[in-house]
């Protein structure tokens, strides 16, 4: 089972291990968002939040997620993606990017390649 979420204004990957829900299984989880307007809170030090779940740290840049399927190799990827050039477009309160240029859009933030055999109870 691999869940898809959003309207965070962060994104990230997570796993509950067999049984840690009352799952037969692993549980996976993507959030991806925001694709405009992403929260870091206040410089130096991004928001982030304790994650004994999350694989990995939060994404704060820009983004956007995909999930690929390639049946052949029997393989799920779940990415996230920069949206903009920057990472960072401008925000409401003021926050632009950091370092302009920084980022590149399309370029991977966070990736998982997941076996789908291993998905299944």
């Amino acid at each position: 089972v691999v869940l898809l979420s959003g309207d965070r204004h962060v994104g990230g990957l997570y796993k509950a291990a067999r049984g840690e829900w009352g799952a037969p299984y692993d549980l996976y989880e993507v959030t991806s968002s925001s694709l405009t307007h992403s929260y870091r809170g206040h410089q130096p030090n991004p928001t982030d939040e304790a994650g004994p779940n999350r694989l990995g740290a939060l994404v704060h840049e820009n983004h956007f997620g995909t999930v690929r399927i390639d049946w052949a190799a029997r393989q799920l990827t779940l990415r996230l993606l920069a949206a903009d050039d920057c990472g960072v477009s401008h925000q409401g309160w003021g926050k632009q990017c950091d370092e302009p240029g920084s980022g590149v859009a399309g370029e991977t933030l966070l990736d998982l390649t997941l076996n789908l055999d291993e998905l299944r109870a």
